[in-house]
Formats: structure tokens, C-alpha cells, sequence
């Protein structure tokens, strides 16, 4: 959700207005750079962790950031999708549970969701997994994150989210 005085934290879980974000994250870059870019291109819609997705045969899952196309979801009327996004993005930091966060990663592969990007802080590298690939394709601080033919055009630096979360923002203090 969105401070109510800017966008930059458009997905962290931490208010910017007026208050200290200690560890900017993944979350803050793609609500900015990757929301703007679906807006600007009139993509579809990029959802937040509160949202639910109906996975086929698994059942409703979170993920940390997902997007779904206007051609896959027209209309939202409540806080849980019907069907699958067509990106699926987990952020796996070093307090996550491997089994939980692998076991998410299966199930968004069984629902044959188009593109799943895992995020992996501690590691500094990004899985990227298509339907049937055996393998991720694994990026690293030198590659370049791409929509590819789901958020089409969409680019950026893997190097800059990771610099992203070991950057300190301040508070503006209090007022005068």
C-alpha cells in the first residue's frame, strides 16, 4: 500500500511519510520503477502481497509482488483473483524458510503461472522460471531483469535492487 504522501514504498510494509526506512527493499524498487512502467504502458495491474490468487488444484497463495495483465485479469472486485498472475515475484530474505519458499516456487510452477522471479537477498541473485523449464535461469549483479513477452519492454538492473537494500534512508525529523 502507498504512503499517503508519495509512491516510493508502493509495496514495502514500512510508511516513507515522515518516517525512517531503515532498509529500502525489493518491494520499494519494483512498486516504483515496475508499477510506473505497467501504468505507463497500460499493462495490467501490479498487486501487493495482500492479494490472493486462485492457483488450479493448489489453492490461494500470496505472492510478495505479482502482476497480472488486463487480458488475464479485466476487472478486480476484492482482494482475491480467480486465476493465476502472469508474474509471480518471492523475495526470499535470510529470515525466510527454505522449505516454505521452495515450496511456493513448486506450486507456482505446477499452476504453469508464465514467469516467476525469486529474488534471493542473501545470494544477490535472481531465478527466473518459465513453465517446463527444469532449470531457473539465474541472473546475477551484472545481468539485466526483463519482463520478457509478460510485462513486455520492462528492464532493469539486477545490480540496482541489491544495492537498493543495503541503502540507509533517513527521516526528515521532526517538523519545525
Amino acid at each position: 500500500m502507498a504512503c499517503p504522501g508519495c509512491n516510493l514504498c508502493l509495496f514495502a510494509y514500512q510508511r516513507c511519510s515522515g518516517y525512517a526506512i531503515s532498509k529500502p527493499t525489493f518491494h520499494n524498487l519494483w512498486g516504483l520503477s515496475g508499477n510506473i512502467y505497467v501504468k505507463e504502458h497500460n499493462l495490467g495491474t501490479v498487486f501487493n502481497a495482500d492479494t490472493e490468487f486462485e492457483l488450479p488444484g493448489i489453492g490461494r497463495r500470496k505472492p510478495d509482488i505479482a502482476f497480472a495483465s488486463f487480458a488475464t485479469v479485466p476487472e478486480i472486485s476484492s482482494d482475491a483473483v480467480g486465476v493465476p498472475p502472469d508474474l509471480a515475484v518471492e523475495v526470499v530474505s535470510k529470515t525466510d524458510s527454505t522449505d516454505d519458499s521452495d515450496l511456493k516456487i513448486l506450486e507456482y510452477r505446477q499452476a504453469s503461472i508464465k514467469l516467476v522471479w525469486v529474488i534471493r537477498t542473501v545470494l544477490k541473485l535472481i531465478e527466473i522460471y518459465h513453465p517446463g523449464d527444469e532449470k531457473p535461469t539465474v541472473l546475477g549483479v551484472s545481468d539485466t531483469l526483463k519482463g520478457e513477452n509478460v510485462v513486455p519492454g520492462f528492464e532493469l538492473a539486477v545490480s540496482k535492487l541489491f544495492n537498493l537494500s543495503n541503502a540507509k534512508w533517513r527521516s526528515p525529523g521532526p517538523k519545525k
